[in-house]
């Protein structure tokens, strides 16, 4: 799975690595690259995250907002923090949060 930290630095170098080129490019040649290179970069990233499990996928999120739980203290937050990013990590084989029969 894509961590928060690898989908960042992707942002980073292929912003970068964008801006460098167009500077390279004649004007006339520039039309539609930004873009096709956005696409191209968000398609990866955000791709890999809908790829991700539904409990990794949730814990990500959680993890990325734990600076707004403002009800838990800040060691509360880094034992939290450290325990996400363990189920992120390695999801395992899943955790069933609906405990009903499955319908037929």
């Amino acid at each position: 799975m894509l961590t928060e930290e690898l989908a960042t630095d992707i942002i980073h170098a292929g912003g970068l690595g964008t801006v460098l080129t167009l500077l390279a490019k004649p004007a006339d040649e520039r039309a539609g690259f930004a873009l096709a290179a956005r696409e191209a970069i968000m398609s990866l990233v955000i791709g890999d995250f809908r790829k991700a499990s539904g409990v990794a996928a949730m814990a990500s999120g959680l993890r990325a907002n734990l600076d707004d739980l403002s009800q838990l203290s800040p060691g509360e937050r880094h034992l939290l923090g450290e325990l996400l990013q363990r189920i992120v990590d390695n999801p395992g084989p899943g955790i069933i949060l609906d405990r009903r029969a499955p319908r037929e």
